[in-house]
């Protein structure tokens, strides 16, 4: 049936995104590099169909995955190929999530220049798009490269700047457990952590 191969492919990416937000990276791996390598397949239309969109997507998924396995160059590759697609398609969303792997791509490798420059670009398009996932994710992005620079003030501001992101999500949600399980996932406890940590480095180069 025409469309078949699109509506299994994003399953099988949204699973790999699943498993690699609970920590199963090889589960995620696995997922994801089917749906790549069935992408290089070249058949009829049903088979083409909507491929330009979900593998944009399926590229920064596993260049996130390369990225978290502590890939740089991998996760650079996938981010250029999610741009080749997501660019001339004007895919914005897509085009964020593309810079944003590249940024952190390039911080990993130690381009800290190189990486600010493009996640700012990410970041600005982010408030274009008004996609709360990609911009509260760009502005932790960023969090984290001025923590390696060692601008802690902007680190502090942008983890705050995300978890404004979080929080105006969280105020418009009625269901309360919804609105619990949110805001107690773990991306959103892992940048409150990054807040805490800084806050208490502050206070203890006050109190030397």
């Amino acid at each position: 049936m025409i469309g078949d191969p699109e509506i299994i492919r994003n399953a099988e990416i949204n699973l790999g995104d699943y498993y690699m937000l609970s920590g199963d990276l090889e589960q995620a791996q696995q997922y994801l590099e089917k749906v790549y390598r069935d992408s290089q397949q070249r058949g009829k239309w049903g088979e083409e169909y909507m491929k330009w969109r979900y593998l944009q997507h399926c590229c920064h998924s596993l260049g996130e995955l390369w990225l978290t396995k502590g890939d740089a160059e991998k996760a650079l590759q996938l981010a250029e190929e999610c741009l080749k697609q997501a660019e001339p398609t004007e895919s914005r969303k897509n085009i964020v999530k593309g810079w944003r792997l590249r940024g952190q791509a390039f911080c990993m490798q130690g381009r800290l220049a190189e990486a600010e420059a493009v996640l700012q670009m990410a970041l600005a398009l982010a408030r274009e798009v008004g996609n709360p996932p990609q911009l509260w994710k760009t502005y932790q992005a960023l969090g984290e490269l001025y923590e390696r620079q060692g601008a802690v003030d902007q680190a502090k501001s942008a983890y705050t700047n995300a978890i404004a992101v979080v929080e105006e999500v969280a105020s418009r949600l009625q269901d309360q457990e919804i609105k619990r399980v949110f805001l107690s996932a773990r991306p959103v406890q892992e940048i409150r952590e990054r807040v805490r940590s800084i806050q208490q480095s502050a206070v203890s180069q006050n109190k030397d």
